[in-house]
């Protein structure tokens, strides 16, 4: 199994209503990811979003848009809960290649 993990971006749809994150983010290599693998289900879950504001997300992970930016002193805050996601999918599913 491959993962691949992206960052999120400044742009996202305006929306009330919450929506996958893979179809939130507007920016960044977002939406070339959902034209290649969101309509492929099995590709599409092994895709994670490091969010400013909600940590590592599922590409499915139904969000609502927020205005918070991905700074060094954020990705810091962020390290100890995203690698305890990680190690808790790799130990459920396996290590990925």
């Amino acid at each position: 199994m491959n993962l691949v993990i992206v960052g999120c971006s400044r742009r996202k749809k305006t929306t009330t209503v919450p929506c996958p994150a893979l179809e939130l983010y507007e920016g960044g290599c977002v939406p070339h990811l959902h034209r290649r693998v969101g309509h492929h289900p099995a590709l599409r879950s092994r895709l994670r979003i490091l969010s400013a504001e909600h940590g590592l997300v599922s590409a499915n992970r139904l969000l609502l848009p927020y205005d918070r930016h991905l700074t060094p002193n954020r990705a810091r805050e962020l390290r100890p809960p995203t690698v305890a996601v990680l190690n808790e999918e790799f130990e459920r599913d396996g290590r990925p290649e």
